[in-house]
């Protein structure tokens, strides 16, 4: 990020962590809330710190194609690691 000076950090998160379902959001708050904490404190451009837009992940569809499975159980992880992202985002002023 420093090397292209990066003045806005674009940051998906929350797809990949949602596998471990809602015993692992404790620790996917903890990880995102450092994240944030520690790019929030860089100043990549030389001048100022960062802003963030942080993407949550989307919901699964069923395809047409039936070989193709679809749990809808993603679905439910995926709200639950989406909403958990809430708190950890919202800067104070």
């Amino acid at each position: 990020l420093t090397k292209v000076q990066a003045g806005v950090v674009f940051s998906f998160f929350g797809y990949n962590e949602s596998f471990a379902g809602p015993a692992g959001l404790p620790k996917f708050r903890e990880d995102l809330a450092k994240f944030l904490s520690d790019t929030r404190a860089k100043q990549y451009n030389g001048t100022a710190n960062p802003r963030i837009v942080l993407f949550s992940p989307i919901a699964t569809e069923k395809h047409p194609d039936p070989n193709i499975p679809h749990d809808p159980k993603i679905n439910e992880n995926l709200a639950a690691y989406a909403k958990a992202m809430v708190s950890p985002a919202i800067r104070p002023a």
